[in-house]
């Protein structure tokens, strides 16, 4: 499920699916999980911001800015 439905979800229903993911990667470290969203940015009417988060204490890594469609796609610099 990408972040921009979570405007559409219950607080506690997207804290029980953050809780499940985290649990199924605790569960096995060997087999990483990425979160990969695809959110409002801080300019919601602009732009989308798409994230990857590969553990749940990480910081969310910026990959690029797009349209809430996708194109155009403004990738990161790394």
């Amino acid at each position: 499920m990408n972040r921009a439905r979570r405007q559409y979800v219950d607080p506690d229903d997207w804290a029980a699916i953050e809780a499940a993911v985290d649990r199924a990667a605790d569960a096995n470290p060997a087999a990483r999980i990425a979160w990969l969203m695809m959110e409002p940015g801080e300019d919601h009417l602009a732009h989308m911001k798409l994230t990857l988060r590969e553990h749940a204490f990480e910081d969310e890594q910026l990959l690029a800015l797009c349209g809430d469609h996708g194109p155009p796609v403004a990738w990161a610099r790394s």
